[in-house]
């Protein structure tokens, strides 16, 4: 056996020693914020703007802790709702629902001193239906974003509270009475969600 194989072993039996596994369900509420920059200019619409509204997730984590450290990814079911104001030019609007179910698949990386923690790291979220009569999106594809924020551990429950944001558009058009304009679309959320270690 080689001397690197060796060191290897011995960091990775050494890690595992260290290391602590927690599974886990964990659900929550989520307030969405969907933004409209770049539309292309136009003399039908003069914006076009989202209203933000509650919606939920629900799934399941691992969390994997070293000393102070941990990494924990989640898979989980998210809902978002919003309702869409278009503002035309002349002072008419139109109000469109937004109802986006996504799979989200998360990846934060932690910080735990006593009960509180701080984390980040990335999201990513399939689409998995189209979420809107304007929004032209691709529901087979997906985006790339991010999260942060602050946890509680008490007992078998942590709580959270974070922020996600976007590095890609949900959408790069948008249409209306039959007309395509360009623009960004993208979704944030606010988001708070309780979970419960199994084991």
């Amino acid at each position: 056996m080689s001397r690197l194989t060796t060191i290897a072993l011995l960091c990775f039996a050494s890690f595992t020693t260290l290391a602590q596994f927690d599974f886990g369900l964990k659900a929550g509420a989520n307030s969405s914020t969907l933004t409209f920059e770049d539309l292309e200019e136009n003399s039908n619409i003069e914006d076009i703007v989202a209203s933000n509204k509650f919606g939920y997730h629900a799934g399941a984590y691992v969390r994997v802790k070293v000393l102070s450290i941990y990494l924990q990814p989640e898979f989980l079911f998210t809902q978002i709702y919003s309702d869409i104001e278009v503002q035309q030019n002349g002072g008419g609007t139109q109000t469109v629902d937004f109802a986006l179910s996504r799979f989200d698949i998360p990846v934060n990386l932690g910080f735990k001193v006593g009960p509180a923690s701080i984390f980040g790291g990335p999201v990513l979220s399939y689409n998995l239906n189209h979420p809107s009569e304007i929004v032209d999106i691709d529901y087979d594809g997906g985006t790339l974003g991010f999260q942060a924020g602050v946890g509680l551990t008490f007992g078998n429950f942590i709580l959270d509270a974070k922020y996600e944001g976007s590095f890609q558009p949900l959408a790069e058009e948008v249409v209306i009475d039959g007309q395509a304009y360009a623009v960004d679309a993208r979704a944030g959320q606010f988001i708070l969600s309780l979970g419960y270690a199994l084991f």
